[in-house]
């Protein structure tokens, strides 16, 4: 069987009251002035707003930033970058100090989303402790989806008043609630995944999403001994090489080394008893 008929009856008022809905929305748009209408939309969302075309976009900005800076202010550098990210305007999302080896030049990553009107100064702020290796600025449409989950959620929203509107029928059977029941359930699971969506898309159009690499500056003197260091070490690796490979003939050769010469002792002393008893026979004849 089909799903009970006062079920269906709520679902495609449901839609009607949708339809009604949107032609209202719109005609009460048409009739606010353009500033205004402008103006509520950076207030409520705080997205872009293009005058020329009254249209509101939601662009997901991202910007990189690499400086060089000395070897030893490198922690330091990371440390303002982390003092100056100071919630609810700024959020680290990533930060990192790190070394390939004890004796290598340390590096910083960090990644933040911070609001754009302190994005700038902030960037400045950084690049200004050391010299700029790089800077870029990125930044991808999200409007469509910002308009689709918004449009879906609306939707959801409204079917399910209408199905809890439903629940309080004095003409529901039990069968009816048990159906409304699920597709109130089935309706909430939609409406916690596209707030989740939303705020994603939130995060990512409402602040700037900032990616900073810290590197180390090359000193002086390592880059004009550098060649003196590589050939000192060459050499002190070959000889120790070297030395291995002798240590490791030594102790290979030297059991027999011990062998030969038990058997050449052997030997000799096998010769000289038989020439010894050669020569006595000799005497006797």
């Amino acid at each position: 069987m089909g799903r009970p008929a006062l079920l269906q009856a709520a679902l495609l008022a449901a839609g009607v009251s949708l339809l009604v809905a949107c032609g209202e929305g719109s005609k009460s748009g048409n009739a606010m002035p353009p500033s205004a209408a402008r103006a509520e939309k950076i207030s409520v969302t705080g997205a872009k707003v293009i005058p020329d075309a009254g249209v509101q976009r939601y662009l997901a900005v991202r910007r990189y930033l690499g400086v060089l800076v000395d070897a030893d202010r490198v922690a330091s550098t990371l440390e303002a970058a982390t003092a100056a990210c100071a919630p609810p305007d700024c959020d680290i999302l990533e930060s990192n100090l790190s070394r390939d080896g004890t004796a290598s030049a340390p590096r910083a990553k960090m990644r933040l989303r911070i609001v754009p009107a302190k994005a700038e100064a902030f960037l400045a702020n950084i690049a200004a402790l050391g010299e700029i290796l790089e800077q870029r600025t990125e930044s991808e449409d999200k409007t469509e989806e910002v308009i689709d989950v918004d449009a879906r959620a609306k939707n959801q929203l409204a079917l399910r008043d209408r199905l809890r509107e439903l629940l309080k029928s004095p003409k529901a059977t039990v069968k009816d609630l048990i159906d409304v029941e699920s597709q109130l359930a089935r309706v909430q699971a939609e409406l916690d995944s596209l707030a989740g969506q939303r705020q994603a898309l939130a995060n990512e159009t409402q602040k700037v999403l900032v990616t900073l690499e810290l590197r180390s500056r090359p000193r002086v003197d390592a880059n004009l001994l550098g060649p003196i260091k590589d050939s000192l070490a060459s050499i002190g690796r070959t000889f120790t090489a070297s030395l291995a490979g002798v240590i490791t003939f030594v102790v290979a050769a030297v059991p027999w080394v011990v062998l030969l010469a038990g058997l050449v002792w052997t030997w000799r002393r096998w010769r000289r008893a038989r020439r010894e008893k050669s020569q006595r026979n000799g005497h006797h004849a």
